[in-house]
């Protein structure tokens, strides 16, 4: 039996929030507008392909300001690499746009217990927080989806040069909110980026998933879940 936490650290995408369309479909889309005519199957396995290529990152390659603009701008080149882009087809500013499309709320869903639960936790007395590999970017996401007051800080990987599954990163996050390892559970999608790592420094862990395809229906653990993990009791689902 895990040891009942004092800090929840949640991950962001695949855990708190999920697309709200499928990521091939508005780089399609988005293309289309343009004049380029993508085939999305095709798209979304380059994508798939480009961003796990891309996922580990080495220390001292990650970005410090936010801003993870050349890292996303590599993952999209190498997720078309497979479809000609017509002649004249202007990828800079197409990739802008799709960069500045996914700063916005209305481009992430959160699952629709996400924020009665995230009340629950805090009128219960946990500490919540985000450990989240992601960019400046997620601010206003979470800011707009009315996510952001319930947790006391967010540490975000290009803000601060380090990313899961860094045990530095954790160790980050616990020292500014003064806990111990066993003092905290990470609250996440990914075994190897967010739950494995967290065991390994003593903390508790507990796993959840939301469809991060922006397919309806696809959560195969919803957040929900975390309450009855921490109280033995299954969270009511609320009319």
């Amino acid at each position: 039996m895990k040891a009942k936490p004092r800090v929840l650290l949640f991950d962001a995408a695949g855990t708190l929030v999920h697309l709200a369309e499928p990521v091939a479909a508005t780089y399609a889309r988005f293309a289309a507008e343009r004049g380029a005519i993508l085939d999305v199957p095709l798209l979304n396995t380059g994508f798939k392909t480009s961003f796990r290529a891309m996922g580990m990152r080495p220390p001292g390659t990650i970005p410090r300001d936010g801003d993870d603009l050349a890292w996303w701008r590599e993952v999209v080149r190498r997720s078309v690499a497979d479809q000609p882009l017509p002649p004249g087809f202007d990828f800079e500013e197409w990739f802008r746009a799709l960069y500045r499309h996914f700063a916005e709320p209305e481009a992430w869903v959160p699952e629709p217990e996400t924020v009665p639960l995230l009340g629950t936790l805090r009128e219960a007395g946990y500490r919540l927080a985000v450990l989240s590999n992601w960019d400046s970017r997620l601010r206003p996401v979470l800011d707009g989806l009315g996510l952001a007051p319930f947790f006391e800080a967010l540490f975000i990987s290009s803000e601060h040069g380090l990313a899961k599954p860094d045990p530095a990163f954790f160790r980050l996050a616990l020292d500014a909110l003064g806990v111990a390892p066993d003092a905290a559970w990470m609250v996440g999608d990914d075994k190897e980026h967010d739950l494995a790592p967290a065991r390994a420094l003593g903390m508790g862990a507990h796993r959840v998933h939301v469809d991060m395809s922006g397919n309806p229906g696809g959560s195969e653990a919803p957040l929900a879940t975390l309450v009855e993990a921490l109280t033995g009791t299954p969270e009511q689902k609320r009319g």
